[in-house]
């Protein structure tokens, strides 16, 4: 006949189970982590393209004579909404993390008119050259977080 101290067996469950509850919650704010450091990366390159971009001169448009970029190049800043409206955030629901970087401009959605282009105008995108400039440093990020 086989006999357990059912005690001991208890407190041995007990004990595992936090350890796991205890690894489950650094994995959750290595996460966190993870995003916020994902998502302002993706915010700062994102305006730095279009600090960076460049410049066709030999165009001028509006009051203020801007240059517009060169097509296939991200758009130059004029007045500066686009770049100020550039920002992230990082929301935590329950066991989700949910992170957003890019322009916070929806009406009219000219950030999307810029990025893909336009039947008048070539795209001058900044969302996605962003986003491929962090590939690699985004699958590091996780990566790390998941190997602890």
């Amino acid at each position: 006949m086989i006999s357990f101290d059912t005690d001991s067996l208890a407190e041995q469950i007990n004990e595992m189970k936090e350890e796991f509850d205890a690894k489950v919650n650094d994995i959750n704010r290595g996460l966190v982590n993870a995003t916020e450091l994902v998502c302002a990366s993706l915010e700062g390159d994102m305006k730095r393209l279009m600090h960076d971009t460049e410049v066709d001169y030999s165009k001028t448009y509006g009051k203020n004579g801007h240059h517009p970029s060169l097509p296939g190049h991200a758009p130059a800043p004029d007045f500066g909404t686009l770049l100020q409206s550039i920002t992230h955030d990082v929301d935590v629901d329950g066991d989700t993390v949910t992170g957003r970087a890019g322009s916070t401009i929806t009406e009219p959605p000219y950030p999307a008119y810029l990025e893909d282009g336009t039947s008048k105008m070539a795209p001058r995108p900044w969302a996605k050259p962003a986003l491929d400039m962090n590939t690699e440093f985004i699958k590091k990020t996780f990566d790390e977080v998941v190997r602890g």
